[in-house]
C-alpha cells in the first residue's frame, strides 16, 4: 500500500516538474525575444 502511495506521488511529481518546464521553455521563448530586444545574451 505505501509503495504504490509513494510511487503515484513519484509520478505527479515528475510529470508536475516536467509540465512546469515544458511551461517555463515556452514562456521564456515567447517573453524573452520581447523584453530583450538588445543583443544582450548573458
Amino acid at each position: 500500500m505505501k509503495s504504490a502511495i509513494n510511487w503515484s506521488n513519484l509520478d505527479i511529481i515528475s510529470g508536475g516538474i516536467s509540465t512546469g518546464i515544458a511551461w517555463g521553455i515556452k514562456l521564456l521563448a515567447a517573453i524573452v525575444p520581447r523584453r530583450l530586444r538588445a543583443p544582450a545574451i548573458v
